[in-house]
C-alpha cells in the first residue's frame, strides 16, 4: 500500500468524503505495515487519510 495522502481542503466538503468518513469514523484500522513481533496487529482510529485511501481507489477502478 502507498503512502496516505492528506485530504485535500475541498475535499472535505464532498458529499461522497462526508459519507465515507460516516461509516468508518468508529473503526479501528490496521494495515499490513503495523504488524509487529511477527504477528501482532497494530490498530488505530480511521482518520481523513483512510477516507481519501479509499475514495482514491474507487476513482482507480
Amino acid at each position: 500500500m502507498n503512502e496516505l495522502r492528506d485530504p485535500l481542503p475541498y475535499e472535505l466538503t464532498t458529499p461522497d468524503f462526508n459519507a465515507v468518513w460516516d461509516c468508518i469514523k468508529n473503526w479501528d484500522i490496521g494495515l499490513p505495515t503495523d504488524i509487529v513481533d511477527g504477528d501482532h496487529q497494530l490498530y488505530s482510529k480511521a482518520t481523513a487519510n483512510h477516507v481519501v485511501a479509499i475514495l482514491d481507489a474507487l476513482k482507480r477502478e
